[in-house]
């Protein structure tokens, strides 16, 4: 509009000085047009001065969330910068489609500017955030120069965080058959092991006499209390690329089930494929923190790619192994399959898995 309005202003001086034949009019044509020619490089040169950067607030978010970006502007000329815009672009490693958001603002000569935008991932995995350039208007905000930018920075999606139900139907290792466990004079059931303390662990269960050694809160954990190792695969092979909802439902259900493990009390192992080391990885999960550093991890390291380098065979081995070993052994596949050794427990889908966890109950046996 403004642009419109000083070219309709020149267009009627133009007429006034030709109608008139008035010099004085001409040369003040002349000036002005010569001042927007100064104006219009200066807006290139200022943008060419403006230095572009973005970080985010954390590198790890929830999904669904909101997760805070800072866009900083440094001004490296004399002049300030009435006005810039940057168009940030925002999306998940694995997909096509891209959100993009302006980030407008001011930054004085010398100066250095600090804008927040909020962001709310839609889906796990990795978040990737890059400008693609920007505008820089001069100080009359006529003219803009623009140029391309390279800033980015990445932060990694991690689960909501629902819980599948599981309950154990076999005796614990360590149990003897106690039909008559809870009559008068029956002995105490066997310490197995002192661990530190846990959060939930009663207060009759505290050793308070190595406690008061070690100076560290400490409990006992009885034989009773000494279940089956229980390991936990992930396995990432795919056969071709998942769509945005498959990578999304595949980690919400891979901490699904840790979670509903850990929320029993059954402490676990996890196992992925490690294609830097070409072999499967084992990751010990004892709390919530560990769960979300393991899924973190294998997102990091984009573990679903049809390139993963391991075969059925390999996966096989290790599965047998583990069974030889007296372990309980489930799988969480791609296909939003979860197995308890060979046998399929249940089929999640892609759009119904949330509600799917909710309703079904696993027995683990």
């Amino acid at each position: 509009m403004r642009k419109f309005l000083i070219t309709l202003v020149l267009v009627l001086f133009f007429y006034l000085a030709g109608l008139y034949r008035s010099s004085s009019v001409m040369i003040f044509i002349s000036a002005f047009l010569v001042f927007l020619t100064i104006l219009g490089i200066l807006s290139k040169y200022l943008a060419r001065r403006l230095e572009i950067g973005v970080e985010p607030e954390r590198n790890k978010v929830s999904k669904g969330s909101t997760l805070t970006v800072a866009l900083t502007a440094a001004n490296r000329s004399r002049v300030p910068v009435m006005r810039f815009e940057v168009r940030l672009k925002i999306w998940n490693r694995g997909t096509s489609k891209a959100e993009v958001k302006k980030i407008q603002g001011y930054v004085p000569g010398r100066g250095t500017a600090r804008i927040e935008a909020e962001i709310s991932p839609k889906h796990c995995g990795v978040l990737e955030i890059c400008t693609e350039k920007a505008k820089v208007w001069e100080p009359l905000c006529l003219f803009f120069g623009q140029r391309k930018t390279q800033a980015s920075c990445k932060a990694v999606v991690f689960p909501k965080g629902y819980e599948m139900q599981f309950f154990m139907d076999s005796l614990p290792f360590g149990m003897e058959a106690e039909a008559g466990k809870n009559r008068p004079g029956v002995q105490p059931p066997e310490i197995y092991q002192i661990q530190a303390y846990r959060p939930g662990d009663g207060l009759r269960d505290i050793h308070w006499k190595l406690t008061a050694r070690s100076g560290e809160l400490l409990s006992k954990q009885y034989c009773t209390e000494v279940q089956a190792p229980v390991f936990v695969f992930w396995e990432t092979r795919v056969e071709k690329p998942l769509s945005p909802g498959q990578m999304d439902a595949f980690w919400e259900l891979c901490y699904a089930v840790s979670a509903g493990l850990l929320k029993e009390k059954i402490s676990h192992q996890v196992g992925c494929w490690d294609r830097m080391t070409g072999q499967i990885q084992v990751y010990p999960t004892a709390c919530c923190e560990d769960i979300m550093d393991n899924v973190c991890e294998m997102i990091r390291r984009d573990a679903l790619t049809v390139e993963n380098g391991y075969t059925e065979e390999v996966y096989l081995r290790e599965m047998y192994r583990r069974q030889e070993e007296g372990e309980i052994v489930l799988c969480m596949d791609t296909s939003l399959r979860l197995h308890l050794y060979h046998k399929l427990l249940i089929q999640f889908s892609e759009d119904d898995y949330a509600e799917e966890i909710k309703k079904e109950r696993f027995l683990l046996s």
